[in-house]
Parts: structure tokens; C-alpha cells; sequence
């Protein structure tokens, strides 16, 4: 029975991640090209059973990680950049190992999907729950998965003065990020234009802030 059970684990794990390679850049560039069809297709998909849900696209959740590990991957932090976060105790935690810096740029990232579902929900006259969350939080993950995708290797490589190419792509990314912002404000949190103008610019800045002060955290 063990033999047998290892055998439908690794049947289950490879067909998993076959299905992440199909899916991953499909759902990317379906966010990509048509961000606003995307956000109302994961709104819709947040409020099935978690065992149905998103079943032609890759879970948020999943689509954030994946996106954070590739750009690891595309641009790890060098000799110089590791041995500056191994000055503290949490920095050497961190940078202890490949998943735990992953993980750290998990949380980090994270944080600009969280700002945009608390503000989302915050100014959304009822009571703020994990339900009432959920949704906002969903789409979040969506809009930055691009954003970490680009912006991670990009940070790395204008931090080790070689990046100089690389502000494009970040520049272009950024711009998609904000009017993806806006839209999320404006079409699903039924913000006015210009509320909705101001809270897609607070976004990024306080993604950044918070960004900032858990990066001081590692020094």
C-alpha cells in the first residue's frame, strides 16, 4: 500500500505541475492583455468551492510564487547583496537558504496585493471579514503577479549597477501595474474616477513603504 500510495502521490504531483507549465503563461498573458476580463473571471472564481475554483486558470496564490521564483531564478541576489543582508540575525535567516529569501520576497510582494484589497475594502460601505476580503485579496495577487515577475529581477540587477536595461521593462511594468490599479478600483470596487485615479497612485506607494521597512528589517 505504501509503494502504491507513493506511486498516486507522484502521478498526482507530476500531472500538478505539468498543468503549472500549461497554465502559467496562458494565465499570465491572459492578465497581461486583458486585465480587466481577467479580474472579473478570479472575482467570480473567489467565491466557488476552493476544490472547483479556477480550474482553467492557476490559483492566485500559485500564480504570485511561481512568478516571484522565476524571477529569483532570472536574477539572484549576488555575493555582494547576500553578504549585506547577512549583517543581521533576520538577515541571515533569511538569506539562510534559496527558499527562505523566496518566501521573504513572498511576504514582500504580498504586501502590495494586501494594501490593495484593505483599501478596497475599507472604503466599501459593510463589515471588513475574511469573506469580504477574499475577493479583493484574489485580484491583488493577479495584478502583482507581473509585477514581481519583472520588477524582482529587475530591483536586483539596477541594485548591482548592471541593470541599466532593465529600466524599461520595470517602467513598462509599473505603468501596466497603476492603470491595473485603477481599473481594479474604478470596474470593481466602484470607486469615482478620480478616487479611484488617487488609490491606484497609493497603491505602489505604500506597497513601497511597507517594502522599505521590512527590507530595514534585514540590515
Amino acid at each position: 500500500m505504501g509503494l502504491f500510495n507513493f506511486a498516486k502521490a507522484l502521478e498526482q504531483g507530476l500531472y500538478d505541475v505539468m498543468m503549472w507549465i500549461f497554465f502559467y503563461p496562458y494565465t499570465l498573458l491572459r492578465m497581461l492583455i486583458f486585465p480587466s476580463s481577467t479580474m472579473r473571471y478570479v472575482r467570480e472564481e473567489s467565491s466557488r468551492d476552493p476544490n472547483v475554483a479556477f480550474a482553467s486558470a492557476m490559483q492566485p496564490a500559485i500564480f504570485m510564487f511561481i512568478s516571484i521564483a522565476i524571477g529569483a531564478m532570472v536574477a539572484p541576489l549576488n555575493a555582494g547583496q547576500l553578504a549585506q543582508i547577512e549583517q543581521s540575525e533576520m538577515g541571515q535567516i533569511v538569506a539562510g537558504s534559496w527558499f527562505a529569501l523566496l518566501l521573504w520576497r513572498m511576504v514582500t510582494f504580498s504586501f502590495f496585493a494586501l494594501v490593495g484589497a484593505a483599501l478596497a475594502d475599507l472604503l466599501t460601505p459593510g463589515r471588513i471579514a475574511r469573506e469580504t476580503m477574499r475577493g479583493p485579496f484574489h485580484q491583488q495577487c493577479y495584478i502583482c503577479s507581473p509585477l514581481a515577475l519583472i520588477a524582482s529581477p529587475s530591483l536586483v540587477e539596477m541594485a548591482s549597477g548592471i541593470g541599466s536595461m532593465t529600466l524599461v521593462p520595470f517602467a513598462a511594468i509599473a505603468i501596466w501595474f497603476v492603470v491595473c490599479q485603477f481599473l481594479f478600483f474604478r470596474q470593481f470596487a466602484g470607486k469615482p474616477i478620480l478616487t479611484a485615479a488617487g488609490l491606484a497612485i497609493a497603491v505602489p506607494i505604500i506597497g513601497t513603504v511597507g517594502i522599505v521597512a521590512s527590507d530595514l528589517l534585514l540590515l
